[in-house]
């Protein structure tokens, strides 16, 4: 009797992690020429960023410091169509928050080397509200150093925020106070 042909055994297929699955293309879409292709990308990751919790976050944050992609965020910060400068405004401050990620104390870091705060306070004298939202709430989850006070002193912020502070609007008001 001949015995029946066995197929070899398959190992199970590893599981892959959002860093070696998704997160490579998102930051390489950060730095495409299209500014279509961009915004794809920064709608994903602010997806993948306000659904990421414990590890998944932590994974989240040390890819996109060790990758560029922190850098890639902060470039965008200056492009002049709102989509993309809100958009990045609204991911730095996240990523620049404990809630966000346990280790943003590290993207803070990289932001501050990048040069990120300096470029983030033009959008404080913005006159679109979204823009001004973001870049308040960036600011706060990133003024966590002696030195930006001196940067806001220096070029006028503290100023503007005390007069964002007044507004009647209780959004404004909350982040400029903050």
């Amino acid at each position: 009797m001949e015995e029946p042909e066995l197929e070899p055994e398959h190992e199970p297929e590893p599981e892959l992690s959002l860093a070696t699955s998704v997160l490579p293309q998102l930051v390489g879409g950060l730095q495409a020429p299209g500014a279509a292709d961009r915004a794809e990308a920064l709608g994903q990751l602010a997806q993948i960023v306000d659904t990421s919790f414990g590890e998944d976050a932590l994974v989240l944050g040390e890819y996109l410091r060790m990758s560029g992609g922190i850098d890639a965020l902060v470039a965008l910060v200056e492009d002049e169509e709102p989509m993309l400068h809100q958009t990045a405004l609204l991911l730095i401050g996240n990523l620049a928050s404990d809630a966000v990620d346990p280790n943003s104390v590290l993207t803070k870091g990289v932001l501050k080397e990048v040069g990120c705060f300096e470029r983030l306070l033009p959008h404080l004298f913005s006159e679109d509200w979204l823009t001004l939202v973001y870049a308040l709430g960036a600011v706060q989850n990133m003024c966590t150093d002696v030195e930006y006070v001196e940067v806001m002193q220096d070029t006028g912020v503290v100023a503007r925020l005390q007069e964002l502070a007044a507004t009647d609007d209780p959004q404004l008001e909350k982040y400029a106070k903050g």
